[in-house]
């Protein structure tokens, strides 16, 4: 095998692992009870958030009674952005 192809794994290697995170980020945050009744706000926190599933989750218990899409996107718009710690300095 060449240093070529090894190069070509890891990258494969990582996208997988990418898109298994990708996966389960979208499973607990859509199927976790609270989103239940609150798919809408679900799934804007998964698409215009990076926070983490549990963190998410946590939002989705106490967010308001959101109904229409303007309403959510103001919500998610007003949640604190934090950088993530490994790109603090």
């Amino acid at each position: 095998m060449t240093l070529a192809e090894l190069d070509h794994l890891d990258a494969a290697d990582m996208a997988e692992v990418d898109r298994l995170r990708r996966d389960t980020r979208t499973a607990t945050i859509m199927e976790a009870p609270e989103a239940e009744g609150r798919q809408l706000v679900a799934f804007a926190l998964l698409l215009r958030t990076d926070l983490s599933p549990d963190a998410a989750v946590l939002l989705l218990r106490q967010a308001p009674d959101l109904r229409t899409v303007d309403a959510v996107a103001s919500w998610v718009e007003a949640i604190p952005v934090l950088s993530h710690p490994e790109t603090r300095h």
